[in-house]
């Protein structure tokens, strides 16, 4: 299957606290990338979720969940889900994950390891990746340290 790269997608290293704290905040750049899924998170208080059909490479489907919750201060953060189970098998600490878009039915979310698939590494954006590797090249020097 032939993905192409969006100049609007969202890449995400996952650490350890977004991996275990299951409802980590959104990037920028996945903000963005939610809008063309129908997610206004200007028009979305507090307990607001929109569920968006979401799949990996293998063929796994789930949902990735977008909610509002109060920050400090009265601020709203926003957040999203994936189910937990789903995610610890398709990615660990460590990887980077990006959000690109499938056409199945209407259309979702497609989901893509690129640290576990290195060929689909055109998907991040230049200075996307040069940042994601540097990140990656950090947490391995914390982790073996």
């Amino acid at each position: 299957m032939k993905i192409r790269k969006l100049e609007n997608h969202a890449s995400i290293f996952l650490t350890k606290t977004k991996m275990t704290k299951g409802c980590p905040d959104c990037t920028k750049s996945l903000k963005q990338f939610a809008r063309l899924f129908g997610v206004h998170w200007e028009t979305m208080q507090r307990g607001d979720k929109i569920t968006v059909p979401l799949m990996f490479l293998d063929g796994t489907e789930t949902t990735i969940t977008f909610y509002v919750v109060s920050g400090s201060g009265g601020r709203k953060d926003c957040r999203f889900n994936i189910p937990a189970t789903i995610l610890k098998a398709q990615a660990t600490v460590g990887d980077t994950i990006t959000f690109t878009y499938a056409v199945k039915n209407d259309q979702a979310m497609l989901c893509v390891n690129v640290t576990r698939q290195p060929e689909l590494n055109y998907l991040l954006p230049n200075q996307a990746a040069n940042v994601l590797r540097s990140a990656r090249v950090n947490y391995l020097l914390q982790v073996t340290a």
